[in-house]
């Protein structure tokens, strides 16, 4: 569906708002570390919402996860989808967890090793979905 067009664009501006935060703290810029988890806190939130919608218009297009009137690659889809998601929600807890340690201004240039670990799997989780929505969508 359209919709994971517009997921794609959200998680690619998650990662330039992840890139923000991670600069912040390079340059003790305690605000802006702040600000950009919280950005892409809430970026990583459109997403989860926006794959329900898309889940939703599969349904609405006649393409079920399983039943009768399934079929294989339809379930795939949804399998791809889910898995991706679950791995969102999972870096969604890492950056609550480090927004809330940037709230008492814990990464700064001589501490970057949790945000940089944080930002590594987040951007690996935006390069996957943009693996797995162009080859599902040029695979279709």
């Amino acid at each position: 569906p359209d919709i994971f067009l517009l997921s794609t664009i959200i998680i690619l501006i998650s990662s330039a708002s992840m890139i923000y935060a991670f600069n912040g703290a390079k340059h003790n810029r305690f605000q802006q570390v702040k600000i950009g988890f919280g950005i892409t806190f809430i970026l990583g939130l459109v997403f989860c919402f926006l794959q329900f919608k898309g889940w939703g218009v599969l349904i609405d297009k006649g393409i079920y996860f399983m039943g009768s009137q399934s079929r294989a690659s339809g379930s795939y889809l949804y399998i791809f989808t889910l898995v991706h998601l679950l791995h969102i929600v999972s870096g969604l807890i890492v950056l609550l967890y480090c927004f809330i340690k940037s709230l008492k201004n814990k990464y700064n240039s001589e501490n970057l090793l949790g945000i940089r670990m944080a930002a590594i799997y987040w951007h690996f989780l935006d390069i996957l979905w943009v693996y797995l929505f162009l080859f599902l969508y040029f695979i279709r």
